[in-house]
């Protein structure tokens, strides 16, 4: 409920603070008294754009805040839930909404004094305030509102939910699929790579230190022709007659024949026999390795060929072949899990197909309850529209089926939160006239009234703020009291502000609010009272009746109106009026 609303420089508004109370509010006005900038305040508090001619005159910026009572766990369960999505708090039983705006057009919203997107503001308004404006009219124009209007007339509730639930589901595992199938074509590129790669990697399958073991080999082998000659040759020197071992061998015969004179010779002598047999080793030693030396260039073209490939490797995958076997590990693991990423691929398809099979169930249960109190709900609306000086009205509710669904049965053509079916109004004034789409036929003042009779229909229990402006435009005294009734009904069970130019409406208010405008200093200058006693009350009614002159038979009139209206009231709470008294305990 809205509990105050602070407007300063705005336009002709240079500063007014309101305070509402719950029922029935009117406010009235003459002409430019600034009833129009009123709403334009609350516009903007509701997050509608700021337009720099809103700032009044000559100052630097506008500023609106707007105090609303939360008043039922329903209500705060959803406020909450839009406040939380940007990171703030209910902490109170009361939201604060606040909108400032240069000079330049450049606003900032404020939720609680902190300040926030705009976007937010929008959010939270729907759960505040309905407008119900006469050159806006998108609430009765919109499909998800004439859809919402009728399940809250079939009772629907419990099924709408069912099917907001099934609805996020579908949209949650089809956005899953979507991202699946996005990422497809990559994991398919990705998988075919790592494929290429490890068959280039176990196609050379490597070894950890293998490459030089190969480098030696292939030194060795390049050189095969100096090491052949350097190890023929050595062997040679060693084995052949009159070479190194004929020379030892004969030292060593002297020196034991010597030995036998001076025993000190002995020991050089046996050095002598062992480094004979030493070298006589090693020569067969190295005689018996030439073959390895032999050239062969196939196996040196070989070895070159495999240290290429190594090479390869190790440049393309790390710098060496301990980072290509690492690489070949990692690249084994990432295949294994592409290769799962079709089975993924089916899970998910089976998982939008189940959701897609519970939305449909969910929107055809909703769908019944529609085709079951379409009909009802047009007659009512029909009833409570004819009493608004429309007698010859006609209203009819159309539900158009629409498969959301595009060919592959996968993706939507449109997201359906509406239903599988468009609900529309169709509706005609005047007799003789067909019924066609609200929104190409009526007119501002119809479509107001409209909404009033469909509010007056659903009456619902709590909500939000209901907000007519003018909604008796271009009609006469007795449409006006059947309006004034309608609101006042309307009110006993949510908060109900009009703005209205006839007294017959303004006869059945709870709270009454007159603003007026005051020149000075080349300026005009907005005014608001509150209008408490009968007296006041006649004299505003007065004036809305003849203007500026004021007669006695208008304030006559005037206080006729007021007393009608209280007696209508009574009579509809089942109190005694006028003429009238319930009857005691002795009557009965």
């Amino acid at each position: 409920m809205l509990r105050e609303l602070y407007v300063r420089n705005v336009a002709v508004i240079e500063e007014l603070r309101l305070e509402f109370s719950p029922g029935l509010t009117v406010i009235t006005g003459e002409s430019g008294s600034g009833k129009s900038v009123l709403l334009e305040a609350v516009g903007l508090v509701l997050g509608r754009k700021a337009r720099a001619d809103l700032v009044r005159s000559g100052e630097s910026r506008a500023w609106v805040e707007a105090l609303f009572d939360i008043e039922t766990p329903e209500e705060r369960r959803e406020i909450e839930g839009v406040l939380e999505a940007y990171g703030l708090d209910l902490d109170e039983d009361y939201l604060l909404l606040g909108r400032e705006i240069g000079a330049q057009g450049r606003s900032i919203a404020r939720v609680g004094g902190r300040p926030v997107p705009a976007s937010l503001l929008r959010e939270l308004a729907p759960r505040l305030v309905h407008l119900h404006e006469q050159h806006d009219q998108s609430l009765l124009t919109s499909e998800e509102v004439r859809a919402a209007w009728l399940d809250t007339y079939a009772g629907a509730r419990e099924r709408k939910q069912a099917y907001a639930a099934s609805l996020r589901r579908y949209l949650d595992t089809l956005a899953a699929w979507e991202r699946w199938e996005k990422g497809r074509r990559e994991a398919l590129d990705r998988l075919d790579l790592l494929t290429y790669q490890l068959g280039e990697i176990e196609g050379v399958d490597p070894e950890v230190g293998e490459d030089r073991e190969l480098e030696e080999v292939y030194r060795r082998l390049k050189n095969a022709d100096a090491l052949y000659r350097a190890v023929g040759e050595a062997a040679a020197a060693l084995l052949e007659e009159n070479r190194a071992l004929d020379w030892v061998g004969a030292a060593a015969s002297l020196l034991s024949k010597a030995a036998a004179s001076d025993p000190e010779l002995g020991p050089f002598a046996e050095r002598l026999d062992a480094l004979f047999f030493d070298l006589q080793e090693l020569g067969h030693a190295l005689k018996s390795r030439l073959p390895h030396y032999l050239p062969d260039e196939e196996r040196l073209a070989e070895v070159a060929q495999r240290l290429e490939r190594l090479r390869y490797l190790a440049k393309k995958y790390g710098g060496s072949l301990e980072a290509v076997l690492a690489y070949r590990d990692a690249a084994r693991a990432e295949r294994e899990e592409l290769l799962l990423y079709e089975e993924r691929g089916e899970l998910l398809k089976r998982e939008v197909e189940a959701a897609r099979k519970e939305l449909k169930a969910a929107a055809e249960s909703l769908s019944t309850a529609r085709r079951t109190h379409a009909d009802a709900f047009a007659a009512a609306v029909e009833r409570e529209v004819r009493k608004l000086e429309m007698e010859h009205a006609r209203f009819e509710v159309a539900l158009v089926p629409e498969d959301p669904f595009a060919e592959d049965g996968f993706r939507l053509r449109r997201i359906p939160n509406s239903g599988f079916e468009r609900v529309e109004f169709w509706f005609s004034a005047n007799a003789g006239e067909p019924p066609r789409p609200v929104e190409r036929v009526a007119s501002g003042g119809e479509l107001s009234r409209l909404a009033l009779a469909v509010r007056a229909v659903l009456h619902e229990e709590g909500g939000a703020t209901l907000v007519f402006d003018e909604i008796d435009t271009g009609v006469g005294g007795r449409a006006g009291e059947a309006i004034g009734r309608m609101l006042k009904d309307l009110s006993r069970t949510r908060q109900v502000i009009a703005i209205t130019h006839l007294p017959q409406v303004a006869a059945f208010a709870d709270h009454h609010i007159t603003l007026g405008k005051v020149v000075g200093e080349g300026k005009t200058r907005t005014t608001a009272a509150a209008l408490h006693s009968e007296e006041e009350r006649v004299r505003e009614l007065a004036r809305m009746l003849a203007g500026r002159t004021v007669a006695q038979t208008a304030r006559d009139h005037a206080r006729s109106l007021l007393r009608s209206a209280a007696a209508s009231r009574r009579g509809d709470e089942g109190l005694p009026t006028d003429g009238e008294r319930r009857p005691d305990a002795e009557d009965a």
